[in-house]
């Protein structure tokens, strides 16, 4: 396990640097108009400045750096890849805007780039049944990357929901990783999970500063990668990664499915997820995110559960199913409500 004296500077340094980094990038965005409006597409109220991510891409490459002396892990050297090109291909796009191919291009060169160094997955256990990749391995495992990716893209849309949800993921991750001995990958979880809260300090609703895609694009590829990490150096379960990011990829998955099915252009922003749809109805961004915070707190539960091979062994997948059901189910059933009183 990591030493203490370490996780609490971590932590201590990475809340500082990216909550005064945050107001710094602020005024620049204020000052450079690089903002975002209101549209049909938005469900913010006036001009709010974007980039805010930057400040915890910073101090993920600043702790990356430190454990790059400090540690011999073979993940350090393609973690730092992909945050940084990530991170800079984000930071272009908030500047300046890039086409959803470009973007794609970029993330599958850096994916494919991380997968040959720190493994792939090969098989997923549900229900007790093994399925093994195969030679499909690294496809997959690619994809999963870029998936993440824009995963977390496509979620970072109300006030605060993506930088909470990064800073109970990373924390649970940093668990995971010093209980299985794996310090210098702990240690970039605690800092991820204190440069998020800092960051929030500015993007709670009302934000006074959105994360961009250079912040949501390089958390989900850095967590993707971190997840192959976790799996191919200590044996964690793919279950375990999909369970603990399950409100993001039920929702990613449902609503790009259901959008591809009636013949939408799924890269295209829309307000569409089922948490967009639930702040749309009048619950407001911060009573939202913080029904998506304990989701998480419960889903990470169950994840480490997971995990750890608590039993009953293969429950906990369909559980975190049921309960992303049930959550699911309830947007759409205040949807018809409203819609019958109206």
């Amino acid at each position: 396990m990591p030493n203490a004296l370490l996780v609490i500077t971590a932590i201590l340094l990475g809340f500082a640097i990216a909550s005064a980094l945050t107001g710094l990038v602020r005024t620049y965005a204020q000052r450079t108009r690089m903002i975002d409006s209101p549209n049909d597409r938005t469900l913010h109220h006036g001009d709010v400045p974007r980039g805010g991510g930057l400040s915890i891409v910073v101090v993920m490459l600043l702790c990356l750096a430190g454990l790059g002396y400090g540690y011999s892990n073979a993940a350090i050297a393609p973690v730092i890849a992909v945050t940084a090109v990530l991170g800079g291909l984000g930071w272009i796009d908030d500047k300046f805007g890039l086409g959803p191919f470009v973007k794609i291009g970029v993330q599958l060169l850096v994916a494919v780039y991380a997968v040959s160094y720190v493994g792939a997955f090969n098989a997923v256990t549900v229900g007790g049944y093994e399925f093994e990749f195969g030679k499909l391995s690294m496809l997959l495992s690619v994809l999963w990357v870029v998936w993440m990716a824009n995963a977390y893209n496509f979620m970072d849309g109300i006030d605060g929901i993506a930088a909470s949800h990064t800073a109970v993921v990373a924390c649970v991750m940093g668990v995971w990783f010093a209980l299985d001995d794996n310090g210098a990958i702990a240690l970039l979880c605690y800092a991820i999970m204190a440069s998020s809260l800092g960051f929030l300090v500015w993007n709670w609703n009302p934000a006074r500063i959105f994360m961009g895609d250079v912040g949501s694009v390089t958390l989900g590829g850095v967590f993707a990668v971190l997840a192959i990490v976790g799996n191919a150096q200590n044996g964690v379960p793919l279950t375990a990664y999909i369970i603990l990011f399950g409100l993001f990829l039920f929702d990613t998955i449902v609503t790009l499915i259901r959008r591809a099915v009636e013949g939408k252009v799924v890269w295209k922003p829309h307000r569409e997820h089922f948490y967009q749809r639930a702040t749309a109805t009048g619950l407001g961004h911060a009573f939202v995110t913080v029904c998506a915070i304990i989701s998480t707190l419960v889903l990470a539960v169950l994840a480490s559960f997971e995990k750890f091979q608590v039993p009953p062994i293969g429950l906990w997948p369909f559980l975190a199913l049921f309960l992303l059901t049930v959550l699911a189910s309830a947007v759409l059933f205040r949807e018809k409500t409203r819609a019958k009183h109206r």
